[in-house]
This record gives structure tokens, sequence and C-alpha cells, in this order.
């Protein structure tokens, strides 16, 4: 019997790795901190993306303000900062055609575009894309979309800007959630916003969106339903979907993937792909700590949860360094880069986190 301790040894060798080459190889981050936003709050909602080689990150919202009554008010913005190297400084002076937040942010070609968000009195349907040359922002004007939104989930696959989900005025609660699903073909000789039919799921905000290069998700995001009392409340959703555009060999459409381990809204979007993994940087509002006052509740977790997309499933695979919420992912060279964001209700964050992915 011992003689054949070595083959017995190999064949479970090769069932392991067989069971798991049907998985994505696990990334590894490790973070570090770029320079800190010149704007001491930080903020929520920004646009956030790559121009000309540099760091963009323009508009958001934080509170620096009160109402008369000693109620904490929302600032909007419309300032632009402009980080060139990792290494360099912010440079300020720049601004947005009109303040905003809640935006989506795209990075396609040489520029950002910066698809709808809101100020304190109403949504837009601006489309713009940002680009940055010799010391100077210019701003281009692109096709409107078909409805004015904020909050909404975005990605860019191949030439094509998807965008999903969304509210349809500044606040959540106010108005129902919204279930639409509009595509924009960059490459095509004069761009038009086709609507197409959403996602089978209930209709949301603060999904994130991601894009592996051939097919758009959605994930997760809130809902505002009807609470006790026909009180407008939010629920917090689990649920994920991957659309796919028809063709020759398949008939595309939404598919459901496997259900989040846990609600995970308004997380860094559009969430990064790394080796077969979109990557959830931080738990979003995941609907915890509602029993306490919006004062007392703690920070955002700080849980990387990332989706296999060859096995359906998810997983942790470590933590950010602090876990922040309504904020834009940027591909920047080799960093994971989340700039500003809500740190917790009501406070957001100058801090700007990087990661280098390690397999």
């Amino acid at each position: 019997m011992p003689r054949y301790k070595p083959l017995l040894t190999l064949i479970v060798l090769w069932c392991f790795t067989a069971a798991n080459s049907a998985y994505a190889e696990t990334p590894m981050l490790t973070w570090e901190e770029l320079p800190a936003l010149p704007n001491t709050q930080g903020f929520a909602g920004a646009f956030a993306g790559v121009c000309g080689g540099s760091l963009v990150v323009a508009g958001g919202t934080n509170f620096t303000q009160t109402t008369p009554d000693g109620k904490p008010e929302k600032t909007w913005y419309d300032s632009i900062y402009i980080l060139p190297t990792p290494a360099s400084s912010w440079q300020t002076g720049y601004r947005l055609p009109h303040p905003s937040a809640y935006g989506a942010s795209i990075v396609a070609g040489n520029g950002l575009i910066c698809v709808g968000g809101c100020d304190s009195e109403k949504n837009y349907a601006d489309v713009y894309k940002l680009q940055w040359h010799d010391g100077e922002v210019r701003i281009k004007q692109m096709p409107p979309l078909p409805e004015p939104v904020s909050c909404a989930a975005a990605a860019l696959v191949g030439n094509t800007i998807y965008v999903a989900g969304g509210q349809p005025g500044p606040n959540p609660l106010s108005e129902p959630s919204m279930h639409n699903f509009w595509a924009l073909n960059l490459s095509d000789k004069q761009p038009q916003w086709r609507v197409l039919e959403p996602w089978p799921g209930v209709e949301r905000f603060y999904a994130v969106g991601a894009s592996d290069g051939k097919s758009f998700y959605m994930i997760s995001g809130l809902r505002r339903i009807e609470g006790e009392g026909g009180k407008a409340a939010l629920e917090y959703l689990q649920d994920a979907y991957r659309y796919d555009e028809p063709s020759d060999t398949d008939a595309g459409g939404w598919h459901r993937l496997a259900d989040l381990p846990r609600p995970n809204g308004a997380a860094a979007t559009p969430a990064p792909v790394v080796a077969g993994q979109i990557l959830l940087l931080g738990n979003g509002a995941d609907g915890s700590n509602l029993d306490l006052p919006v004062s007392k509740r703690p920070g955002f977790g700080n849980a990387v949860l990332a989706y296999d997309i060859i096995a359906d499933r998810w997983q942790r695979i470590g933590t950010v360094h602090a876990g922040r919420a309504a904020l834009t992912a940027v591909r920047w060279s080799d960093l994971l880069v989340l700039p500003s964001g809500e740190a917790r209700p009501m406070v957001r964050s100058p801090q700007v986190q990087a990661a280098r992915v390690m397999h």
C-alpha cells in the first residue's frame, strides 16, 4: 500500500487544481495614500477620472453651512482639481459649467465624460467631456440623456456607455427610484442615446456599475419604498445583473447573477475589474446602524468584496484603508484610486486612497 501514496497524492492535487481552475485568480491590494484634496472637507458624489494622464476630481457636495435654525445644509461645488502625477500637488482654479454632484463618471479616449448629476434644486440630463491639455481644461458638450438623472450606475463597454437606474430628483425620498436603461455608442458618426429594456429586478439608484470589456454589470443599490405608516423609506438591495448586447451567436439581454452576501449600495463605481473579479471597494450603504441618529452612525465598512465572473460567486478578499461611499473608483496607470467620498453620513473626507494590485 505505501508504494501507491505518491500516486494518490498526485491525484488529490490534480483534483484540487481542477476544482479551482474555474475560479479567477484572487488579486491582493496594497494600499497607500496620494496627496489629499486641497478642500479640507472633501466631497461626496464628485466626478472623477483621468484626463491627459492626470487625475481629475470635479464637483461634489459637503456640509459646510447651516440653515437659520442650525441644521446642516449641503453645499454644491463646480470646482475642478487636477493631480498631474501621484507625487505632485493638486492644481486648482478650474470650473464645471455649473455646480453638480452625483453624476456618473466615464473615462473614454482622452477625456472624462460627466453624465447627469444634480444640484440642490434639480437633476440634469447634461453630458459633457472634460479634457485637460497644456494647462487648460476644455469642455465639450455631448448628446444629453433621455431624462435628467442622478445617482445612476454607469460603465463603458467597448465604445458604448451604459447608464442604469438612478433618481429623478435630488431627494431620494421625494420621488420613486428609476427603472431606466440607456446606451450611447461613441463610435457612431452621430451618437444618440438608445432606450433599452431595463433589468428584470426592481427599480433602484446608487447601484454600482462595472465593465469587463464585454458585458455591463449592475450591482446592488437602494430603492425608495413606502415604509411604516406610509412614510418613505429605503430598501437596501442584494441582487446583481449582467447585460450583453445581442449578437449573431447570442440573444444577449439581462442575466441575473449570484446575490451579494449583503447590500453594497453607493460603493465606489464603476467598480474595477481585476483578474476576472469585480471589486467592490468598501461596504457602501448596507442598511446597518439605521436605528441610530444620523449624527451617531459610524463610518462605512472597509471590506473589499469580489465577484468572480467565471464562477458566479462573491467572496471577501481584503480591506481598504477606510470605508467610503458616494464616490468614483478610478483606474490611473497601475493604481486603483478612491478620491474623497463620504466617510459617514454628512461627513466627507479629503483623503485619496490608492491601491496597487498584487497577484
